[in-house]
């Protein structure tokens, strides 16, 4: 008895429990049953836009290099206000672990709101691809098409903010999986979009590269409307009652989403316009280097999701502990993210490095003769690709860890530092100032996120270990 006492006091103090325990055995199938569902919704996600680049990669390397362009300028619009949407999971987290369930409902109102209101500006950088490619000196023929495929993807960014926002108060509440299902049917529906309006088959006209981004538009209602039923009939949601009185504004807490959400949605900016610029520079040395970029990103990218997924169940259970108060309850948290984000990066980095002209082959027709340069150039981006998977998953890991502790503006400013300050400096210098050429942009992306890395994880550690969670 007495034993058992001294267990339980040590466990109250935040000391983890021995490893393999009860609590640790619950936690680690908590984070599994929660992570899967998201991991599988973020690589569906992708898998939507991954089709759009396959599709574009059949019509050429310069379509191939502007469906990346384009692609990765909507991302670049789209994670600044999808962290808005993710402010939802660790508010409503932290409120259902306090059991203040009205400002559950408030929570997510108010994240819709936000969301609606910031998507205006994001717009209006979409519909504007050309001229901003332009300044950024890129080729002609790419910033054309690219705007092609861009514009039509303002028409789908409502639906995938709102979505997005409904699917973090879901994945709060442990109901991550109708949200699963919706994006599966939208990439069902973009697979088959996308084949007939890229191509022209069913007797339409074949719209190129604009039909990419059509499809994958369209695809983004597909999987908003997929959803709302879910969320609207499912008794764990709808006693919620989200969308009552929806017009009511809520002033103090719209700013408190955009007070977290703002700093979340700075740090997804960072990160993407790192790679982003990463592919202008190797726009610079050529369209075969950019295409083999768009083909090499976009496979990191696919394997980034996983750990990326296993972060977002780590945002909630994390944000669950600190609304119950318990310190040891975040460590187990926290520990579990880590490993089990750490091991998937570990397989995907594998795979990449054992099989890259496999997968690059997937992105470029084999026939065309300019494919063979493109997958050797990009034979040799993976090779490094593969390495830094393990401090890319380590780093979004930690990014997820201190969402759950509302701390936003410290990882924004480590992004910040990591990103552009270390990295994207590093890429130009090893780019242009080397032999290396666009293997050196890819070094420098991995020293920027090594050192982001580092520091993010520090940061959680040196938080948990003092217990400080931001007010």
């Amino acid at each position: 008895m007495h034993q058992r006492s001294c267990k339980q006091a040590a466990y109250a103090s935040g000391n983890p429990p021995p490893l393999l325990s009860p609590l640790w055995r619950r936690e680690i199938g908590a984070t599994f049953a929660l992570a899967w569902p998201l991991v599988f919704m973020q690589l569906a996600q992708i898998g939507i836009h991954t089709v759009e680049i396959f599709y574009a990669g059949r019509l050429g390397p310069t379509e191939l290099a502007a469906a990346t362009v384009g692609s990765q300028t909507f991302h670049a619009v789209f994670l600044f206000l999808m962290g808005l949407a993710v402010a939802v999971a660790p508010l409503v987290s932290q409120a259902r672990g306090r059991r203040a369930y009205r400002q559950i409902r408030r929570t997510v109102r108010q994240g819709l709101w936000t969301a609606t209101v910031m998507m205006l500006p994001a717009v209006l950088i979409l519909w504007n691809t050309k001229p901003l490619m332009a300044l950024l000196d890129q080729p002609s023929a790419v910033a054309d098409a690219a705007e092609d495929f861009a514009r039509p993807l303002c028409f789908g960014l409502p639906a995938w903010i709102w979505y997005f926002v409904l699917r973090n108060f879901a994945a709060a509440m442990d109901r991550p999986r109708p949200a699963l299902y919706a994006i599966f049917l939208g990439i069902m529906f973009n697979a088959l979009a996308g084949y007939v309006l890229v191509f022209g088959k069913w007797g339409l006209p074949a719209y190129g590269i604009a039909g990419a981004g059509i499809a994958a538009a369209l695809s983004a209602w597909v999987v908003f409307l997929g959803l709302l039923p879910f969320i609207l009939l499912d008794w764990n949601l709808r006693r919620f009652r989200i969308f009552t009185r929806l017009w009511k504004a809520d002033w103090p807490l719209f700013f408190e989403i955009l007070r977290v959400g703002v700093p979340i949605g700075i740090a997804l900016f960072f990160e993407t316009t790192f790679f982003m610029a990463a592919l202008f520079l190797q726009g610079l040395i050529g369209i075969e280097s950019q295409a083999a970029h768009g083909a090499a990103v976009q496979l990191v990218a696919i394997a980034y999701m996983i750990p990326l997924g296993i972060s977002q169940a780590g945002t909630v259970r994390i944000g669950l502990a600190v609304g119950l108060d318990d310190k040891a309850a975040a460590g187990r948290a926290a520990v579990v993210t880590y490993a089990m984000g750490l091991l998937s990066s570990l397989i995907t980095a594998i795979a990449l490095w054992v099989f890259p002209q496999l997968f690059l082959r997937l992105f470029l027709d084999n026939s065309d003769p300019e494919a063979a340069a493109v997958i050797a150039l990009g034979v040799s981006f993976l090779a490094v690709g593969a390495l830094f998977q393990a401090v890319d998953g380590g780093q979004v890991v930690a990014m997820g860890c201190l969402r759950g502790l509302k701390d936003t503006k410290v990882p924004m400013l480590i992004a910040g530092v990591g990103y552009w300050l270390v990295g994207l400096p590093a890429s130009a210098l090893l780019g242009f100032g080397t032999d290396l050429a666009g293997v050196g942009i890819w070094i420098g992306l991995a020293s920027g996120l090594t050192l982001a890395a580092a520091l993010l994880t520090l940061r959680y550690y040196r938080l948990w270990q003092r217990w400080e969670v931001p007010a």
